[in-house]
């Protein structure tokens, strides 16, 4: 049996079939993308038409980082590919009415096959780093207890995209946005904290520092082919709501200044809801949340418990109000 099931390939077939359509052909396609490789620029790589930015085209799709892939993974996504090129030359026209598939050497001496094979596994590298898992505000896992480590872990996730747009933007373990999905699929991205004007966007690829430790955090970041220098990363920030939750275990409470005291008062309310997953949340809760957020990082040092909580907070209740809702048989039309 294969290792890389070929599930993982459905959404790299598709986004292939859409960029031979946009193209008109494989021969015009790999033209196309030829010139593409050309720019050595990666801002311009197949993102830029006159001064547009055009997000919902195949260029703009396969410029997105990919490579850094080991031997281990890569050999299964070859192999899927080639089982994927024989299906398709049997089964399909996409090489041509003329084209019959004897043997192997028939799908290595073509052009058009090497090319869509060799697209494949690029697509498939690609989709390994750049998919986003669509994912809903559920407080009703049937798997696990808490609800909140059921969205992290992506325990009920329901499908998986490709965006350009979004997959855009760098991680960081300190993010200052979030992404929200929502029923008629588009992806809302929103400050979860201040952004001053020109600042760079960040998103956050798996936890946040406040989630999990350093050195958790730098291994998970291998699969993304980078290491992370955020400020979290550099001043070693440490893990502020699992080092909190201990101590609170351990003295009953968590010792605070008295400004951060009285900010963390004005949201408990919504802390302590949060926690036992009551899901009750309107646009005034959100506000409230973010307006303190914005008092908090303006007069408290960083990193702090209460931001930690208002940074967890925010995306819940932003996805709770805006994002997807599960739905049962009995809804469904």
């Amino acid at each position: 049996m294969c290792c890389d099931k070929k599930r993982h390939f459905h959404i790299c077939l598709r986004a292939l079939i859409i960029g031979i359509r946009e193209a008109g052909s494989i021969e015009n396609l790999r033209n196309e993308l030829t010139k593409v490789d050309k720019i050595s620029d990666p801002c311009f790589r197949g993102f830029r038409d006159n001064g547009v930015f055009k997000s919902n085209t195949f260029k703009s799709l396969y410029t997105l980082k990919s490579g850094g892939t080991s031997k281990t993974l890569l050999e299964p996504m070859a192999l899927s590919a080639f089982l994927i090129l024989i299906s398709l030359a049997k089964n399909t026209q996409i090489f041509g009415e003329d084209f019959d598939l004897k043997q192997v050497r028939d799908l290595i001496e073509n052009e058009d096959t090497l090319f869509v094979g060799s697209l494949l596994v690029k697509l498939r590298e690609m989709k390994r780093m750049n998919a986003h898992s669509y994912t809903y505000y559920n407080n009703e896992c049937g798997k696990l207890a808490d609800p909140f480590e059921c969205q992290k872990i992506l325990c009920c996730a329901t499908g998986t995209c490709i965006a350009p747009l979004t997959s855009t933007i760098n991680h960081s373990c300190f993010p200052n946005v979030a992404k929200c999905f929502t029923v008629d699929q588009k992806i809302i991205v929103y400050a979860v904290r201040p952004i001053k004007k020109n600042y760079q966007l960040f998103d956050n690829y798996y936890s946040a520092f406040y989630d999990m430790p350093k050195v958790s955090r730098q291994k998970r970041m291998k699969a993304y082919d980078f290491i992370c220098d955020c400020v979290a990363c550099s001043d070693d920030w440490p893990p502020m709501l699992r080092v909190t939750s201990e101590m609170k275990k351990l003295y009953g409470s968590i010792p605070m200044e008295k400004m951060e005291s009285n900010f963390y008062k004005d949201c408990e309310k919504i802390f302590l809801s949060l926690a036992c997953a009551k899901e009750n949340f309107d646009q005034k809760t959100l506000d409230k949340l973010c307006k303190t957020m914005s008092k908090v990082m303006k007069q408290l040092r960083q990193p702090c418990y209460t931001t930690c909580l208002l940074m967890s907070a925010i995306p819940q209740v932003f996805s709770s109000i805006y994002g997807l809702r599960p739905q049962s048989f009995g809804d469904c039309i």
